[in-house]
């Protein structure tokens, strides 16, 4: 095997199985195949064409240099232990590619003599067929045994992408991070286009008003820090606006429990050169919103044992 460019089989033509493929090939890695354990649906078909597809409910032991395990994170163990009762070859390498968990969800095959790592792309992806577009833009980050990082490494610079190492302990945080980004920022923008709807905005017309807000916000946050980025009116220490705000968020309390969060963090973004009477009181304000929603809580909490 030359750690140059490692052949690969992946498990898992999912999303992700299915990007790193297509930008394999596209790199002039030798992608010996794929594994399923269902038949591809039309669209999931159409983008593994001419890729060699295993449909089966038992995952096969195929000659490759290294074994990537992309298959969703409740199922790798199952996969992994499955992969280690089935005769046949094995790789130098396997690596899963789940963000929060260690390359040790792979024992199974550890014990076996493999050495095992973890290869995630920070990156979402849709299953569509821009997705080796978007991967190529990602950081990977790599964990696992040094044999398998060593491997794993060159597969990532095979693929021309930038890595970095996270050690096993800190994936938890690492992969909260970017749920934060990703998805959070998808139920921001959720949680903005209900509160407009409300203000009697059509659905689309949010739409639009969200948008380019986002898309600048995006941009300056790609050329500056967060506290540089930082604006609105708890950056400002806008205390009237700021009461009305909560007041108007009342009858959403998620959304508003949301807010408040949010503000939190955002207070302390501004520099303390900065900071007046205004972000004091903005501070206070949404302390006593908190502790009025805890207090209601344990009222309720207190009533529901009485009864």
């Amino acid at each position: 095997m030359t750690t140059k460019a490692p052949s690969v089989f992946i498990y898992g033509a999912g999303r992700v199985g299915l990007a790193i493929a297509n930008l394999a090939r596209k790199r002039g890695v030798d992608v010996v195949g794929l594994w399923n354990p269902h038949p591809l649906k039309p669209r999931r078909a159409a983008l593994a064409e001419g890729f060699d597809v295993a449909i089966n409910a038992q995952p096969p032991a195929i000659r490759a240099d290294l074994w990537l395990i992309a298959v969703p994170d409740d199922a790798i163990c199952a996969t992994a232990e499955r992969l280690g009762r089935a005769t046949g070859p094995r790789p130098a390498v396997v690596a899963h590619c789940a963000g929060a968990h260690p390359a040790s969800l792979l024992q199974s095959l550890s014990k076996g003599g493999v050495a095992c790592g973890s290869w995630h792309p920070a990156m979402t992806l849709r299953g569509a067929e821009s997705d080796p577009d978007a991967l190529a833009g990602a950081i990977v980050v790599i964990e696992g045994d040094e044999a398998a990082v060593t491997v794993l490494e060159a597969f990532t610079e095979t693929l021309d992408l930038r890595f970095i190492h996270v050690a096993a302990e800190n994936k938890p945080l690492y992969h909260a991070a970017l749920v934060f980004v990703a998805n959070g920022r998808v139920a921001l923008d959720a949680a903005a286009a209900v509160l407009l709807l409300q203000a009697g905005i059509d659905a689309e017309t949010a739409r639009d008003l969200i948008a380019p807000l986002a898309g600048q916000t995006d941009a300056n946050l790609a050329t500056k820090l967060p506290d540089q980025a930082l604006t609105g009116p708890v950056a400002r220490g806008d205390v009237k606006t700021v009461r009305e705000q909560l007041d108007a968020l009342a009858p959403y309390p998620k959304v508003c429990q949301l807010y408040r969060a949010l503000g939190a963090i955002a207070l302390e973004l501004v520099p303390d050169r900065v900071r007046g009477e205004g972000h004091k009181k903005v501070a206070e304000l949404i302390e006593d919103h908190r502790n009025e929603r805890e207090e209601v809580h344990a009222n309720a909490s207190r009533h529901s044992r009485e009864r």
